[in-house]
């Protein structure tokens, strides 16, 4: 069977970070908040955007955000749109 390099360097890569963190939905919602109002320290957004989190949902949306920032209109409207996304999903939950 043929070895998949990139599965291969995904799979390392996984086991390098570390466990997923466990995130809620409000935990995520609160630091894209931070992030957008500008008073997320830069290390909870290396933090956040590093680590993955173990909701698989929460994860894409992480990786998503880990690519967007804030400092570019079109970023920030990416996360604002995960943020309203997130905000139906806790809303939903309770």
């Amino acid at each position: 069977m043929p070895v998949n390099v990139r599965d291969l360097v995904g799979r390392l890569w996984e086991r390098l970070q570390g466990p997923a963190a466990q995130r809620s939905t409000a935990d995520v919602i609160a630091i894209l908040e931070r992030e957008l109002q500008g008073s997320a320290s830069a290390g909870e957004w290396d933090d956040f955007i590093s680590v993955p989190i173990a909701d698989p949902e929460l994860d894409a949306v992480r990786k998503l955000s880990h690519f967007a920032g804030s400092e570019l209109a079109e970023s920030r409207q990416i996360i604002e749109r995960s943020l309203a996304e997130l905000r139906e999903r806790l809303a939903t939950q309770r």
